[in-house]
């Protein structure tokens, strides 16, 4: 199992899916963890299961204040992990959900992002969360969430370049669908074969864990595929 005793990893835009998944694997592997978002009462179901801390805000508006309490709680940032989003469906025909989706995935993400690496030291890591609608399928009924991963996808590219100066690796993943909410101690690999639609969050925590970890320190500035092969047909 990695270990990841060594790290302080900040969990952005929890959710009960991926964002529970990855605090839990996180927090076995030995890393201290903090996990935000706004909703304080799925932070505490979290956080009492995992043994984790959390900070509930609005990344939009409280962002330094978040970083100020982790470097309280948890000590320099060394890891960071970003899975704002949500998703809508739209169309060119219909472009309902173009700013929500934009300001979710790209603005709010990258302003985060901007305040966070200024207070993080050589050798850090950061992960985003794209989605393989950007590797290979049209995305025909979501169009605003398929052009906003894309940005962020080349945003991971963009940002890696910007960061090397200062050591800091930016990698993202990019599972397909994610298959409902996180439950500790299932038999995830059951629930799937490969090429289904649907991924357990804990597939991709396990490649976020490698991603923050020293194992993975050649790779930097990629979109890594989670999806079991989904894309392929």
């Amino acid at each position: 199992m990695l270990d990841l005793s060594d790290s302080n990893t900040l969990l952005a835009g929890v959710s009960m899916g991926l964002g529970y998944a990855v605090a839990s694997d996180l927090s076995r592997k030995g890393s201290k963890v903090m996990i935000t978002a706004r909703n304080s009462e799925k932070l505490q179901r979290i956080a009492s299961a995992t043994g984790v801390k959390y900070y509930a805000c609005d990344l939009t508006r409280e962002s330094e204040l978040l970083l100020d309490h982790f470097q309280r709680e948890a000590g320099d940032l060394n890891n960071l992990v970003i899975m704002i989003g949500g998703f809508f469906h739209d169309s060119i025909q219909d472009l309902t959900a173009l700013d929500i989706m934009v300001d979710s995935h790209v603005k709010t993400t990258l302003r985060f992002l901007e305040k966070a690496v200024k207070r993080m030291k050589d050798g850090s890591n950061v992960v985003l969360v794209s989605s393989t609608q950007t590797l290979s399928t049209t995305g025909k009924a979501s169009l605003s969430y398929s052009i906003s991963k894309y940005a962020l996808n080349k945003a991971v590219e963009v940002t890696a370049s910007h960061l090397l100066s200062q050591q800091i690796r930016v990698n993202a993943v990019a599972p397909s669908v994610m298959m409902g909410d996180f439950e500790s101690g299932r038999d995830y690999r059951k629930l799937r074969k490969l090429g289904s639609l649907e991924t357990p969050p804990e597939d991709v925590a396990n490649v976020i864990a490698w991603l923050l970890s020293p194992d993975s320190e050649w790779v930097n500035g990629v979109v890594i595929p989670v999806d079991g092969g989904h894309r392929l047909k």
